[in-house]
């Protein structure tokens, strides 16, 4: 398993080239503030952004700052500060809480449609965002870019919404992109809500590093609602090293993603819920490669992952079955306007009981799946075809297929066990209930697999090199990976995230350096250490 996020929640603040800062503060009161100085700072962040010039930079300090701004194109606003500082480099934005708060009145910050990456937004909490347009739909609680390569980093972004007064939908509760390709990373986005990505709505860009925590989107009816915590489609969103917890699509796809033509690599997901997709739902043309999908999928969804057309590799899904409702690891449907899909070298695991199948399928006419090298393990049935399809072939190889209840592939032409490829042994996981689905020596699926749909530049779930013997190995994992687990790696991100707290137990499990004898808490150190240890 990869930890880009973990090292990369330490990130350090974006720089940018400047001619002079401008200085904002609640802490003095000149009588003729000029904002060139701490001492005779603005009083509001807008009227600092109003004397800036392109190149320029805004610095606020800590406090509540009650705005509705707007930034120009070339301007870097950053807050956390104390109000004495002369760089950036001091700055602790968990202390000095540079507040931003839109008072439920409307967006709170409004980027504009020409910003450079010179235009940045790092180190502020946002808070009570409210997008509502009278004439359109409602757009970005928070933040709102209405174009460009702006940067947003390092926020807290909390408590916001975007709403309609019309039927309409409303669109990126936390941030809303309009158009361009803005860099989003490092920020904390939580409890943001819209109908249509609650977290963010976006159609490109680059969304690396974040946690994503109790984020919805709510539709007005039953299947309207679309990425609890990300809607990315009609561009080439590519979306990394995330962390997703507990959002949720109500009534809709995509607890935590909705998206097409996206790409969606090495992230965490972690108990998020939607109709379909509780985690991720992915229409067309995705690259869906090296995430992690655990937990529950809840009571309210049929499928964690709802796959159409593109590449699903890598990855690894572990659910835990519950009484109520289908939880299915994994949903592919027909890919309507791309490739058709390649699901390669995943594990699918049952780690509890009472689930329906780790896959379904409804591919139409025309349509060639292909399904090879994946483990499927511990379900009540390996697969269940949706009634009323109509399937074109479906290649079915190197895959290994056991202790399931029904161990059977009921897709149109799918080559059964004991012929292409296809085996049912017991793969030998070094943890199957613990989480490890690494290889023990001697398993089966050592070397088993298909290198028909490996490249060179491949790198299995942990990020070792594929192929590291005569064949690919089947399953995410290749036979001599990094010794840390599913588990551990996902604790890690949870302390690194704030999510979870470190104990003394999980020091000694994570071998986690203490800077500080004695104390239990993750350093950036700890996180630097195991992401080197587990990336590529």
């Amino acid at each position: 398993m990869k930890l880009a996020v973990a090292a990369a929640l330490a990130l350090s603040a974006v720089s940018a080239s400047w001619s002079s800062v401008l200085y904002v503060s609640h802490q003095v009161e000149p009588p003729s503030p000029d904002g060139r100085s701490w001492a005779t700072a603005f009083p509001t962040v807008q009227a600092g952004i109003d004397a800036a010039s392109a190149g320029d930079e805004v610095w606020a300090a800590a406090g509540t700052y009650p705005e509705n701004i707007t930034l120009k194109s070339g301007v870097g606003l950053y807050g956390g500060f104390v109000g004495n500082e002369e760089s950036r480099d001091p700055r602790d934005t968990s202390v000095n809480i540079s507040l931003l708060d839109g008072q439920s009145k409307a967006t709170v910050i409004t980027i504009a449609a020409d910003a450079t990456t010179a235009t940045v937004v790092d180190g502020f909490d946002i808070e009570h965002g409210y997008g509502l347009i009278a004439t359109s739909d409602g757009r970005g609680g928070g933040i709102y870019v209405k174009g460009g390569t702006p940067i947003i980093s390092n926020n807290t972004i909390t408590n916001c919404s975007a709403q309609s007064s019309r039927t309409s939908a409303s669109l990126g509760g936390g941030i809303y992109v309009d158009d361009g390709k803005p860099l989003i990373v490092g920020n904390r986005i939580s409890y943001c809500y819209a109908t249509t990505g609650g977290g963010v709505c976006t159609k490109g860009g680059l969304i690396r590093d974040n946690v994503f925590t109790h984020n919805g989107a709510i539709g007005s009816n039953p299947g309207t609602g679309e990425g609890g915590a990300i809607q990315a489609w009609g561009g080439s969103a590519v979306m990394v090293h995330n962390v997703f917890e507990g959002n949720s699509s109500y009534g809709g796809d995509g607890g935590a993603i909705d998206c097409a033509n996206g790409v969606v690599m090495d992230n965490l997901f972690i108990d998020n819920t939607a109709l379909y997709g509780a985690s991720l739902s992915s229409s067309y043309d995705g690259t869906i490669v090296r995430n992690t999908f655990l937990d529950d999928t809840g009571p309210d969804s049929f499928y964690e992952v709802l796959f159409g057309g593109g590449v699903f590799k890598d990855n690894v899904i572990a659910v835990n079955g519950v009484s109520v409702g289908l939880d299915l690891g994994l949903s592919t449907r027909g890919n309507y306007y791309g490739t058709d899909p390649v699901i390669s070298n995943n594990a699918i695991v049952q780690l509890g009981s009472n689930s329906l199948a780790a896959v379904t399928c409804a591919y139409y006419s025309g349509e060639k799946p292909v399904f090879s090298n994946n483990i499927i393990t511990n379900w009540a049935n390996v697969g269940w075809m949706n009634t009323g399809s109509v399937n074109s072939a479906f290649t079915t190889d190197h895959n290994d297929i056991f202790g399931n209840g029904d161990n059977t592939l009921p897709f149109p032409g799918a080559t059964q066990i004991g012929a292409a490829g296809n085996i049912s042994l017991d793969p030998l996981f070094v943890d199957r209930a613990g989480g490890d689905f690494r290889l023990q020596a001697g398993s089966p699926c050592i070397d088993a697999g298909n290198d028909a749909y490996i490249v060179s530049t491949d790198r299995d779930y942990a990020g070792a090199p594929r192929i590291a013997g005569a064949h690919v190995d089947i399953g995410a994992y290749e036979y001599g990976s990094p010794a840390y687990t599913m588990l551990d790696a996902a604790e890690v991100l949870r302390i690194a995230a704030g999510i979870s707290v470190s104990t003394p137990a999980n020091v000694s499990r994570l071998d986690l350096v203490q800077e500080t004898p004695g104390t239990t808490g993750l350093t950036v150190a700890d996180a630097t250490r195991i992401a080197q240890w587990l990336l590529y």
